[in-house]
This record gives structure tokens, C-alpha cells and sequence, in this order.
């Protein structure tokens, strides 16, 4: 489960519930919890903020894995790229951009094969935005080419 910083729910849910019970990741902000504290947890979270939270169970995740286990990597990643947002990825492009341009590469360009290179791959990886952006997201200018 994901819920906003809530010092009043932080309280309560360490103390209805034993560390053994759940876990909280902090990179992502989620809790992973036992099946047992569950339904007490949803009813902790309707009650405090009114909504219904979204629950994936360990049996649908598993029942997902068949599903990218024995596939294509390329149609992995294809799937995984079409379930990200937009701006999520936009934002990603542009942040690799920054770290990938020749000229933000901090002298570590030492020969000329190194900046050649360098220059190729910022050409490649505009290129697979400019794709990602027509076919996934249909956003761009579109390209007048068959």
C-alpha cells in the first residue's frame, strides 16, 4: 500500500500491528504486508482517509509472471514502456539527455573515437524518443516518412 506521510496513521498502524507483520519500503513508500493484518489495514485506511486502497496480492503478482517469464525480452520491455506515463518517461528522456550529452560528459571524452561515439549515442537515443513519443505516447511531430 502507498498512503501520504501521516504521523497520526504512522502511530497508530505501528502500534495495532507487529514489525513482523509489515514492512515498509522507503525508496518507494510502500508498505508489503501479511495477509493476516490486510483487512484491518483497509478498514484503518477507510476509516482515517476515507478512501479504499488499492491492494495487489502476492497471488496476482504471481499470476503475472507467467506472463513476462517466457516472453521476449522486447516485448517486455515494449509492455513495460507503454504502461509508463508520459510525462514519467519524458522526464527520464530528458534526464538522460543531460547525463548523456557529449558536451555535459565532464572530460571523460579522451580520444576522438570517445566523442564520435558519444555523439552516436546521443543520436541513437533521440532518435528512440522521437519514436517512443509517435508510436507509444502519439505525441511529436509526426514523421512524414513511410
Amino acid at each position: 500500500m502507498v498512503v501520504p506521510f501521516n504521523k497520526e496513521f504512522n502511530n497508530a498502524y505501528n502500534t495495532l500491528f507487529p514489525a513482523s507483520e509489515r514492512v515498509f519500503d522507503f525508496r518507494s513508500r510502500t508498505w508489503t504486508l501479511t495477509e493476516k493484518i490486510l483487512p484491518a489495514t483497509v478498514l484503518l485506511l477507510e476509516k482515517m482517509f476515507g478512501v479504499k486502497p488499492m491492494v495487489i496480492t502476492r497471488g496476482q503478482t504471481e499470476q503475472a509472471k507467467p506472463l513476462t517469464k517466457n516472453t521476449p525480452i522486447d516485448t517486455v520491455i515494449a509492455d513495460f514502456v507503454k504502461m509508463i506515463p508520459y510525462e514519467a518517461m519524458q522526464k527520464a528522456y530528458r534526464q538522460a539527455s543531460m547525463m548523456m550529452h557529449p558536451d555535459h560528459m565532464n572530460g571523460s571524452l579522451k580520444t576522438e573515437e570517445d566523442k564520435k561515439k558519444a555523439n552516436e549515442n546521443m543520436s541513437k537515443m533521440n532518435a528512440c524518443w522521437q519514436r517512443l513519443e509517435q508510436d507509444f505516447y502519439k505525441k511529436g511531430m509526426k514523421n512524414n516518412e513511410n
